[in-house]
């Protein structure tokens, strides 16, 4: 078996014995006269670890704390051994111990173990998502292929591909319209569907909005709608992808729709028409592909529409997919899941994942979502990475894990704190803090906080009381520490209460910032 000598610090050695007593190895712990392990000198290594017997004990390698400065090989020709660097946090250890016995990883004099596992894991997510470009341009150069607007490929061999719709396109101004569109293309967006208002029929208001689009965005257009007058008006300023073709439409706009592609669903508006029950959404779906084809239409992706939960039922729309594409595999799949992620208060980030996961158990192949609503904003890029996640995954017949792509946000898989040592308290003196001092009045004025979504940076303002109405400074920045410390730089803080109570709120900005809550001076983000 495997033996390793792991060199730590005083206040790690708990840590790494947590982390380690589960592992495949064999180990023991050096626990070196220092507190902090990853600043312990490599001089200071040698010094330590020569009044031990190591050659006689039958230790395969030692592995020092992965943050120390130097190059560990000068240790190993010291000692005789090989020497590397473990990970940056003695919580990773027994990982990467049990990787590096399998096989997986190999260990650096000079690279911390977690940047080397990172980067390989990294390396080899980038070659097969390199694969799947290579296999889209191979493609788009075939015949028969399933492209929309000459850009998007869709094929079962492919991850599933995303549009964003934004909702009720012909309300809003041209500058809203502008900010959406540049959001979801740099969110990944494949498509960008222009979702017009139920019950409200503007087919001269689609070609404006079509025209104005195609100046601000290089993605393919899909038009939400089944008014046949939209439809034709889209049709005839070229609109890209026509989402939705029913039971009560169909006659009347397959005529001029002609090579465009269009998704079809199992309704019939004009005659009230639409099942619930599995069997029957796919017989109407069936009759509607059918009454699609005798009209002329060529290109079509399918949609059983997913149910929201309870509403009637999530598990049978799920099953509807399912069914339909054992009795039609050849026919390509359509899903639009806001009807889920705007319909639950869940955090958006793990319903994306698992409605991923099932996008690709049920082989769908292009994925319709909304970012309407706070609560689902970002949704377009959690789909998007999620799909290569799952892809990736499937390719290796793995879990979707461990694969350098991940949708871990306010989660870890491991805990990364150094356990505490209560013992200490019996050493020293230990106060109980009071609530909620009162920060005191600074003679140099007073802070504003806010948080600037569109350019992601705080902004803070300076007021004196000389005048409480206009700020005599703004100062703007990405980083809370680069913001506080410029205040401090310009002498607008001089009493440490309020040193202390500023870092706070900047820091509480910069959280809101990255998770997307609303940040609110002196009230709690969570």
């Amino acid at each position: 078996m495997l033996k390793v000598l792991l060199v730590t610090g005083k206040l790690a050695e708990k840590s790494v014995h947590e982390s380690v007593k589960r592992s495949e190895v064999d180990y023991e712990i050096k626990t070196l006269p220092f507190d902090v392990a990853s600043l312990i000198p490599i001089k200071n290594i040698i010094k330590q670890l020569e009044k031990e017997d190591l050659r006689g004990r039958g230790f395969d390698l030692i592995l020092v704390p992965g943050l120390i400065k130097g190059d560990t090989k000068e240790i190993g020709e010291k000692l005789g051994l090989p020497v590397f660097k473990g990970p940056k946090l003695s919580t990773d250890l027994g990982e990467i111990l049990n990787l590096f016995k399998q096989g997986k990883i190999k260990f650096s004099t000079v690279t911390p173990a977690c940047e080397i596992l990172h980067l390989k894991r990294k390396e080899e997510a980038s070659s097969e998502l390199y694969e799947i470009k290579k296999l889209e341009k191979e493609l788009l150069n075939k015949e028969k292929a399933f492209v929309i607007g000459g850009k998007v490929v869709i094929d079962q061999r492919l991850p599933f591909k995303v549009a964003a719709e934004i909702v009720d396109a012909p309300l809003l101004s041209k500058e809203e319209l502008i900010r959406k569109v540049k959001h979801y293309l740099n969110s990944g967006s494949h498509i960008i569907d222009i979702g017009m208002v139920s019950g409200m029929e503007k087919p001269e208001k689609v070609k404006e909005l079509i025209n104005f689009l195609r100046k601000v965005c290089n993605a393919p257009l899909s038009i939400d709608t089944v008014s046949s007058k939209e439809i034709k008006a889209a049709v005839e300023e070229g609109i890209d992808l026509v989402v939705s073709l029913e039971g009560g439409n169909i006659e009347e706009v397959a005529s001029y729709l002609g090579e465009t592609p269009a998704v079809i669903i199992p309704y019939n508006y004009k005659k009230g028409i639409f099942p619930v029950e599995i069997n029957e959404k796919i017989e109407v779906m069936e009759e509607n592909i059918e009454k699609a084809r005798e009209e002329g239409v060529k290109n079509f992706l399918c949609d059983l529409i997913l149910n929201p939960v309870n509403m009637p039922n999530l598990t049978d729309s799920l099953i509807t997919f399912k069914t339909f594409h054992r009795k039609h595999p050849e026919k390509m799949l359509f899903c639009g899941v806001g009807n889920i992620t705007e319909t639950i208060d869940a955090d958006s980030i793990g319903v994306n994942a698992i409605l991923a996961a099932i996008m690709n158990e049920l082989s769908i192949n292009l994925v319709l979502t909304t970012e309407q609503s706070n609560k689902c904003k970002g949704a377009v890029k959690e789909l998007i990475k999620a799909s290569k996640m799952i892809y990736i995954s499937r390719k290796r017949g793995t879990f979707p894990k461990d694969l350098a792509i991940n949708l871990l946000f306010f989660k870890e898989k491991r805990s990364k704190e150094l356990l505490y040592n209560p013992a200490i308290e019996n050493e020293v003196k230990v106060v109980k803090a009071e609530k909620q001092y009162k920060t005191p009045i600074d003679p140099k004025g007073f802070f504003k906080i806010n948080v600037d979504r569109e350019r992601r940076e705080i902004v803070l303002q300076h007021y004196s009381f000389r005048n409480r109405e206009k700020p005599d400074v703004i100062i703007r920045g990405e980083k809370s520490v680069d913001v506080y410390m410029e205040a401090i730089k310009r002498g607008l803080v001089t009493l440490l209460p309020h040193a202390a109570y500023l870092g706070k709120e900047l820091n509480k900005a910069e959280i809101a910032l990255k998770t997307g809550r609303s940040y609110l001076q002196d009230y709690d983000l969570f």
